[in-house]
């Protein structure tokens, strides 16, 4: 009976040491605190009987988030305090040295961020820093992580983690300056603003100014030729008519004679009468009835006209 129960707490302290390792997860054996066994992919392995082995499951999937929840103080280049969230999410890719070669790995990525964040700022002034420059600083802080900046053999935390996603949470002045900077960032969108409706308006203006151009370059045409026009036809009449004169002179000449006797003799009524023989050139006129009543008055109202 003593047999049996030796013979079944030996089977039990040799069977101790099979470990499952689950999917998802990877496995290092400890013997004696050292790692000895690295690297267990899912399934059932056997390494040696507890107490002398324990065994760390870490999942490999897992994504880390660091520095999300502090805010952090840094100086901007022209001497501005600004109050800075990041969020950092990474993924371990080697958790042998992530784990076992580095203390508080953690805590070294996150002062790593923040020096490098620190440089950043330090370097800019605080309206860019504000405004233009967040996503350069997202693009620093990725290449930060990048797998070219490092050597094959580094051993350095960052070379151990593959980077999710760095997300610039929060950027503002420090709470002692955030209302004079809050007027400026107004006064500059006012600026951008008034900009941009100055393009707009000088942009809907340049068409404007093209069509009355062509306009008035149309209305000048129009009237040049309606003058050449006018000026043409009035040469052509003129033309006709002195070729008509030049065939009847006489014509002419009884004309010019008519118009000079309106003209010396207007505002006097007047009768013109035929060209006769006996009334060549002769014309008979009315005198006004002013003129007409004063003679009848002196001779007893017995005057008369020829």
């Amino acid at each position: 009976m003593g047999m049996m129960l030796w013979g079944l707490l030996l089977v039990l302290f040799l069977g101790s040491g099979f470990t499952v390792v689950h999917p998802g997860n990877v496995g290092y054996g400890r013997l004696f605190g050292e790692v000895y066994w690295k690297d267990l992919q899912p399934g059932l392995h056997y390494l040696a009987p507890r107490p002398f082995v324990r065994v760390d499951k870490w999942p490999v999937k897992e994504v880390k988030a660091i520095m999300a929840d502090t805010p952090y103080e840094f100086v901007s280049g022209d001497l501005n305090m600004l109050t800075l969230n990041v969020g950092v999410q990474y993924r371990v890719k080697d958790p042998y040295t992530y784990h076992y070669r580095t203390s508080n790995p953690e805590e070294i990525i996150e002062d790593t961020v923040r020096e490098h964040i620190r440089t950043f700022v330090n370097a800019r002034d605080v309206d860019g820093l504000l405004t233009a420059f967040r996503a350069d600083l997202e693009r620093e802080l990725t290449a930060l992580f990048s797998p070219d900046v490092f050597d094959q053999d580094d051993q350095s935390v960052l070379a151990t983690v593959d980077l999710v996603k760095v997300n610039l949470l929060n950027i503002t002045p420090a709470a002692e300056a955030i209302g004079a900077f809050r007027e400026i960032s107004s006064a500059q969108e006012d600026r951008e603003r008034i900009i941009v409706n100055a393009q707009r308006f000088m942009v809907s203006l340049v068409p404007r100014a093209h069509g009355n151009a062509e306009y008035e370059r149309e209305q000048a045409d129009g009237e040049a030729f309606r003058r050449v026009a006018a000026a043409s036809a009035e040469a052509d009449a003129i033309s006709v008519i002195a070729t008509a004169m030049r065939t009847a002179p006489d014509v002419l000449r009884n004309m010019l004679w008519r118009e000079k006797l309106e003209t010396a003799l207007a505002g006097n009524p007047k009768i013109i009468v035929p060209n006769r023989q006996s009334f060549n050139k002769v014309a008979i006129w009315k005198k006004r009835p002013a003129e007409a009543a004063a003679p009848s008055a002196k001779t007893g109202g017995k005057g008369h006209e020829r």
